[in-house]
C-alpha cells in the first residue's frame, strides 16, 4: 500500500512533466482541470491548504479560464471551497474525499507499485 508521501511524489512528478512539456511546446497542451486536480491532490497528501489564487496559478492558463474550470470541478463535487479563517479576503480549496480517492486510484493505475 502506497503512503501519502508516495502519492504526492508521483503527482508532483506528473506536474513537473507537464511544466517541462510546456517549455518545449508552449501553448499546445493546456489542461487546467488536470493541473488543478494534481495540485490540489499534492496539497492534500502533504496536509497543506491551497487558495483559489494558488490553484489558478497552477493551471497555467489565464485567470478567467482557470476560474471557469474551477467552477466545473466544484459543480461536479470534486473540489470544495471554504473561507480562509486567517485571511477573510481569500477562499481555500480542497479535494472532496471522493475526488481524492479517485486520484489515488488513478495514480495506482498509471504507476503501479
Amino acid at each position: 500500500m502506497r503512503e501519502a508521501a508516495g502519492y504526492a511524489a508521483v503527482a508532483r512528478t506528473m506536474l513537473t512533466s507537464r511544466r517541462k512539456m510546456e517549455q518545449f511546446f508552449p501553448g499546445l497542451f493546456a489542461d487546467p482541470a488536470r493541473d488543478m486536480l494534481l495540485d490540489l491532490f499534492v496539497a492534500a497528501e502533504e496536509g497543506r491548504e491551497l487558495s483559489v489564487t494558488s490553484c489558478c496559478i497552477a493551471a497555467m492558463v489565464p485567470p478567467t479560464t482557470a476560474l471557469r474550470w474551477l467552477a466545473v470541478l466544484k459543480q461536479q463535487g470534486m473540489v470544495l471551497e471554504e473561507p480562509d479563517l486567517r485571511d477573510r479576503r481569500q477562499k481555500l480549496l480542497r479535494l472532496s474525499s471522493h475526488a481524492r480517492a479517485q486520484m489515488r486510484s488513478f495514480i495506482d493505475a498509471v504507476d503501479p507499485i
